[in-house]
């Protein structure tokens, strides 16, 4: 088994649209570039450019697991912000250095005794903030960065490019033809893993493949959607290893509840049953139902959808929910911490459930609790 970690560089204007208006494509509401969007990127050009045609059979049957791509601002890796973080509307807050923020944390995460017996009846937005401003108090929304036990807000920066198209027939402008574009500045910077169980790209590669220009979303005839990707294998062992301990220590402070942070869209299928419901019980966890039978806490839901390059056609669309889903359990009796830690580790990388690799169910281990409590 293989893994790494991929960055991407946008090098021209990324547009990655999910609606339509009129001539103008609106850039996507989704900050992130989602697993199926990169993990299509990649094996293309692999299939056009490489003339490795296993591609196909990675595209009928995947086993490679693409996880979704994060900006990154000053070396630190963003994330969706969940419902236990909140804004104040009236604290303007200038940021001029690391510790400036107007983000603040529900009592939740940062108190033992409230996060044990957390239910979602009681949870309530504060009626104030840590300034004193009164109901001014929103969820945060976007993506933050975790630095020095205080969250961020950041934004990626956008540009909006405007074309004037050429009918051929006649060889000039027609009225309709003014067409906007609205993409992700060349220069974000992003992050994330890609782990191949079977080695498949290591096969076709003879080892890791060299750094390149890969193409990715619209308008690539008008010479949008450039980025340059960079492979970094990892240890994976050694990344195992350092993860557990971090999860480990996050558990222990936690004493025995396990919170899971959503990166991508999830949705388990079994057959044609379709459920949130992520069964853990497995590696010793139980869910730690927060509202009826429920251990989840979501503010949104999320379309993952795709296009082959192969077939040339769009590809079904599935609605999970969203980026930023917090998932709660608690460890049962008599479970080994260590053994827990490292299952979980290895399901970071692999996906929490099936379908695996196809860019659902891929989430993380909420280890900041352990700086906030």
């Amino acid at each position: 088994m293989s893994l790494y970690l991929i960055e991407v560089i946008v090098k021209s204007p990324i547009q990655i649209a999910d609606l339509v208006i009129g001539n103008v494509f609106k850039q996507t509401k989704c900050l992130y570039i989602q697993s199926n969007t990169i993990k299509g990127s990649i094996l293309s050009k692999f299939y056009i450019e490489y003339n490795i045609n296993d591609v196909i059979e990675e595209s009928n049957n995947p086993s490679i697991n693409f996880h979704p791509l994060y900006p990154m601002l000053n070396g630190y890796t963003s994330r969706s912000a969940h419902l236990l973080l909140h804004q104040c509307k009236l604290c303007n807050v200038k940021i001029e250095s690391d510790k400036d923020t107007n983000i603040f944390v529900n009592d939740v995460l940062i108190n033992k005794e409230l996060l044990s017996k957390f239910r979602f009846e009681d949870f309530h937005i504060p009626s104030k903030c840590p300034n004193g401003h009164l109901f001014a108090i929103t969820p945060v929304k976007g993506l933050v960065i975790f630095k020095d036990k205080i969250y961020k807000k950041i934004d990626i920066d956008f540009v909006q490019l405007e074309s004037i198209g050429i009918t051929r027939g006649i060889g000039r402008v027609e009225v309709g033809m003014l067409y906007s574009y609205i993409g992700v500045k060349p220069g974000v910077k992003y992050l994330g893993l890609v782990y191949d169980h079977y080695d498949k790209i290591k096969d076709w590669f003879g080892g890791t493949p060299k750094n390149g220009v890969y193409r990715i979303g619209r308008g690539i005839s008008r010479g949008m959607g450039l980025i340059e990707v960079k492979f970094n294998m990892l240890d994976y062992k050694d990344y195992i290893d350092k993860r557990s301990r971090d999860i480990e220590d996050a558990i222990l402070k936690t004493n025995g509840i396990v919170i899971l942070r959503a990166l991508s869209p999830i949705l388990k299928m079994n057959g044609s049953e379709f459920s949130y419901k992520i069964d853990l019980d497995n590696i010793g966890l139980k869910p730690m139902n927060i509202h009826e039978d429920l251990n989840y806490l979501s503010a949104s839901s999320e379309i993952l959808k795709g296009y082959s390059v192969y077939t040339n056609l769009p590809k079904l669309s599935i609605k999970g929910l969203g980026a930023g889903t917090l998932y709660f359990y608690k460890v049962m009796d008599g479970i080994d911490i260590e053994l827990l830690s490292k299952n979980l580790a290895e399901l970071e990388v692999k996906g929490f459930a099936e379908p695996y690799n196809v860019g659902l169910n891929i989430m993380e281990v909420y280890t900041d609790v352990k700086y906030l409590l």
